[in-house]
């Protein structure tokens, strides 16, 4: 999935988009003052001018005790929008801190509209978002998974000896840092598929689900870096082989008469050299199809890399109509409700 898709759907998972502040009665001029800006920034929200939209986000404060909750949800749905995951992750912390808390054994799955507690609402933002995050670093690692299976390809068909020498410290090389990258892109879905598992929260757009294929694909293409083990490199021939003895060439003639003596005495099918060139032969084709099987190995776990990879890619742009039917709630929320 390329930056451009990624950035256009993070509204869209975001699915509860942004709390505005409901009161029966508003009292006092600081009152006002923090529904205006909590109002400016779901105007500047909703015009995908983030940065302007936070700003509001934090003149609001905690000038509402009993929706305290709602600056850092929308500041850091606001960040998780605009792709600064890393800023939104502690404001979801700060406003699951501050909502009402759920019990963990209690099913709220089935709670629709004003029944969806507020800590519900964060914690869907907040898995949403390392949802997001994950798929943003797996993104950024096409490129080098690209040289990898370039670098493994050179190394099961090398053009020659010292082609397959230079791939193989190049794979050596990047390899690390692969396996290193991955395994980060792994940490964000193994957080948020655990923050997701500790309430029975609603889940429409199934994101969790999403995150927890991602995860399992993940893992699986990890398990095959670690354990790639190249080829054997190719073995190069000896120009030498095959000519003869200088040293036979003048007893040629001289022992014409001797060679065919021993031939018509010596049956060369029992020869005990000619048992042993059957030998070498025979051996010499194992090894060429023991490294037939390996080369197709190999290429069977590459070719089942980017099968994971792909469809890992395709999880990332599932869910469009689930996200599109969320966006009425995004655009015209109802006075009564948050929205969802």
């Amino acid at each position: 999935m390329s930056r451009h898709e990624l950035r256009r759907l993070r509204k869209k998972w975001l699915l509860w988009s942004l709390a505005p502040m409901i009161l029966a009665v508003v009292a006092g001029v600081g009152l006002i003052k923090t529904m205006w800006s909590n109002d400016l920034g779901i105007s500047s929200y909703k015009a995908e001018n983030y940065s302007s939209g936070i700003a509001h986000f934090l003149k609001t404060g905690s000038g509402l005790p009993r929706e305290g909750w709602v600056p850092p949800f929308n500041v850091g749905t606001s960040h998780a929008a605009a792709g600064s995951f890393l800023s939104a992750f502690p404001e979801f912390e700060e406003a699951e801190k501050r909502a009402p808390a759920l019990s963990p054994l209690e099913d709220y799955r089935r709670l629709s509209g004003d029944e969806i507690p507020p800590m519900c609402m964060i914690r869907n933002n907040h898995v949403v978002s390392y949802g997001l995050w994950g798929d943003e670093l797996f993104a950024e690692q096409t490129t080098p998974w690209d040289e990898y299976q370039g670098l493994r390809q050179t190394l099961e068909d090398p053009s020659s000896k010292q082609a397959y020498d230079d791939a193989l410290k190049t794979l050596e090389e990047q390899l690390p840092s692969l396996i290193e990258a991955y395994e980060k892109v792994l940490e964000q879905y193994t957080v948020g598929v655990q923050l997701h598992s500790e309430f029975l929260c609603p889940d429409p757009s199934k994101s969790a689900d999403r995150i927890a294929l991602n995860k399992e694909a993940v893992e699986k293409i990890l398990d095959d870096l670690r354990s790639y083990e190249p080829p054997p490199p190719p073995q190069e021939s000896n120009p030498d082989e095959g000519n003869s003895d200088p040293g036979n060439n003048g007893n040629d003639g001289d022992s014409n008469g001797d060679n065919q003596t021993g031939s018509e005495d010596n049956d060369p099918s029992e020869s005990p050299d000619s048992d042993a060139g059957g030998e070498d032969s025979n051996s010499s084709e194992s090894d060429e199809q023991d490294g037939t099987d390996e080369s197709q190995t190999s290429q069977d776990l590459g070719s089942a890399e980017d099968k994971r990879r792909d469809a890992l890619a395709e999880r990332n742009k599932a869910g469009q109509a689930d996200r599109e039917a969320t966006e009425s709630y995004l655009d015209s929320p109802s006075e009564s409700q948050r929205q969802w």
